[in-house]
């Protein structure tokens, strides 16, 4: 279990959000393939109409375990790099440890601001 460079520039932009403000689950069909994505969008608070959001996507999400998303909750994702565990579709672990309102496994995430 390693940290890499994209969890290490995540965990550096993660800490100016942090509260939940949606989240997606959805599927991309193509031909006879398909792959399913987890959205979460995360604003700072207090929120003022245009300040920027934090916009997180993770690809083929497996073992999703969602807990009570009610209340405004400061949200800290723990990602780890699990591909070593050689699991088919699966690079990385993500849990919120603190308020345990998500845990997954996914092949890949990327996050964006809008």
């Amino acid at each position: 279990m390693i940290n890499n460079k994209k969890i290490l520039e995540f965990y550096k932009e993660q800490s100016k959000f942090g509260f939940i403000e949606s989240v997606k689950i959805y599927k991309d069909i193509k031909d006879e393939h398909y792959v399913n994505y987890l959205e979460i969008s995360f604003f700072n608070y207090p929120y003022v109409e245009g300040d920027k959001k934090m916009l997180i996507t993770f690809q083929n999400i497996s073992d999703l375990n969602l807990g009570n998303l009610d209340g405004l909750l400061k949200t800290v994702f723990s990602i780890t790099d699990i591909s070593s565990y050689q699991m088919e579709n699966v690079k990385y672990k993500v849990v919120d440890d603190e308020n345990n309102l998500v845990c997954f496994n996914c092949k890949d995430f990327e996050f964006s601001f809008s």
